[in-house]
């Protein structure tokens, strides 16, 4: 599923945590090749998804919730969470248009 995929009528929290990974790995692609120097699009991929994992599994645990087992409640606060951090490298335009894909998905949570 593409991260932004939303075709399907149910996804379940972990399938919207995983566009979550997506969306994220997606954007700052560009800013670990830059930032370690790295040249090589399949290792800047393994570089962004590392450090993007840590990244979200890290808000998970701020926000009182599991990246293995998330609820719809707890992404919610992850992407709230992680919408400030974006601030630091993406326009408001892109965050708000990300976010709002993102909110898309979660309202077809069933949990």
């Amino acid at each position: 599923m593409s991260w932004h995929d939303t075709k399907k009528e149910a996804l379940t929290a972990l399938e919207v945590r995983d566009a979550l990974v997506e969306c994220f790995v997606d954007a700052h692609k560009k800013e670990v090749m830059h930032a370690q120097a790295v040249s090589d699009e399949k290792q800047a991929d393994e570089k962004s998804r590392k450090f993007v994992v840590d990244l979200i599994k890290k808000s998970f645990t701020v926000n009182g919730g599991d990246f293995n087992k998330p609820t719809k409640e707890v992404i919610i606060k992850v992407m709230n969470h992680l919408k400030t951090f974006a601030k630091n490298f993406r326009d408001q335009g892109t965050i708000l248009s990300n976010y709002s894909k993102m909110v898309s998905l979660v309202k077809k949570i069933k949990e």
